[in-house]
């Protein structure tokens, strides 16, 4: 049941970025032929104002089919600055704004997607607050401290410095010199006086403890914001990942594709809704940002060609975007095959 649940969550996903790419379109007159949910053959269809709406039988995604929207090979190439014949119906015959515009409008689709979900979580199952008290809530099993240190103790001192606040914990460890620390720590009614060994990770010191959290629901505003706080930090952080995947920092076998999305997504479900919700909202902002990568066969590498355009006023030449279309097809082929090799990995080795 959740691997099902998660395939109709990514269709839903891929359907509701196509749903940008048409509002828009229609919004600055585009004619659009055709908005199907899913693909192959057509199970049900009307027509309305000369676009026909369909269900097609393989429900993954959607498209929308504009006119003068065919591949880059097929198009009538001409300036946007000639003004003879121009057919403000067809989206090739637009200004670059407007091109920009209803190209970027499906990563933006995405990213709303995820906001919503995001105030969805908020409003329905709240939020944890960590608590500023210096009561442990849990200690990382990978971490030294774990033999010696439980949830609920209270620190009372590191080093003999009396402890007002969780908040000055890792200030204070990182001016330690040594690898261990002497913890005044509550423990029920007893109080300890423990040395405790420290860890280092990235370079810093650490108990590898987190504080207590109190699950709080926040006023409807109050999740506005933290819903697009969250869409924002979920943005910065992958982009932060693909930059470390592109230096190095991060292996090519940490790459997923859409049987590690499926998969993770099905655990989630399996687990807790809400939990299931969170990832689809981060997978959604992992969709459209994916897109706005400047390859040519992706939304942001069209959107590159528009700014070429509008800058220089002529279209990228027909030959150089064919061959740049075909190596970033290539590069996103590859991707998508080492994707699926790496979580089939991942799903062998945890059987």
């Amino acid at each position: 049941m959740g691997i099902f649940v998660s395939i109709v969550a990514v269709s839903f996903m891929v359907f509701f970025h196509e749903l940008g790419h048409f509002l828009v379109a229609r919004f600055f007159g585009i004619k659009v032929f055709s908005f199907s949910i899913g693909f192959g053959p057509k199970i049900l269809s009307f027509s309305k104002g000369g676009t026909t709406y369909q269900l097609s039988l393989l429900p993954l995604g959607g498209y929308v089919k504009m006119k003068g929207g065919a591949p880059l090979h097929k198009r009538k190439y001409r300036s946007f600055a000639q003004k003879d014949e121009i057919d403000k119906t067809n989206i090739n015959d637009r200004h670059p704004l407007v091109r920009i515009a209803i190209i970027f409008a499906g990563p933006l689709f995405n990213f709303i997607l995820a906001f919503i979900i995001f105030l969805f979580v908020l409003m329905f199952s709240g939020i944890d607050v960590a608590n500023n008290e210096p009561l442990i809530g849990n200690v990382g099993k990978e971490y030294k401290a774990a033999s010696l240190l439980q949830s609920g103790d209270r620190i009372l001192s590191i080093n003999e410095v009396k402890i007002q606040g969780f908040s000055e914990i890792r200030g204070l460890l990182q001016g330690i010199n040594g690898d261990s620390v002497k913890l005044e720590i509550q423990r029920g009614g007893d109080t300890l006086s423990l040395n405790v060994p420290l860890s280092i990770k990235d370079g810093a010191k650490l108990l590898g403890i987190s504080p207590q959290v109190t699950r709080m629901t926040p006023s409807f505003f109050e999740s506005i914001n933290i819903a697009f706080n969250q869409m924002i930090d979920s943005i910065l952080i992958i982009y932060d990942g693909l930059k470390k995947l592109i230096v190095g920092a991060i292996g090519i076998e940490n790459l997923s594709g859409i049987i590690g999305i499926t998969d993770i997504s099905s655990q989630a479900y399996n687990s807790n809704f809400m939990f299931f919700m969170f990832i689809i909202a981060l997978v959604s902002v992992n969709l459209g940002i994916i897109n706005l990568l400047p390859l040519p066969a992706l939304d942001g590498g069209q959107i590159l060609f528009c700014i070429y355009e509008w800058v220089f006023r002529r279209r990228v030449n027909r030959r150089i975007a064919d061959i740049l279309s075909f190596i970033g097809i290539s590069f996103l082929v590859a991707m998508m095959i080492l994707g699926a090799f790496n979580d089939i990995s991942r799903i062998i080795n945890r059987i």
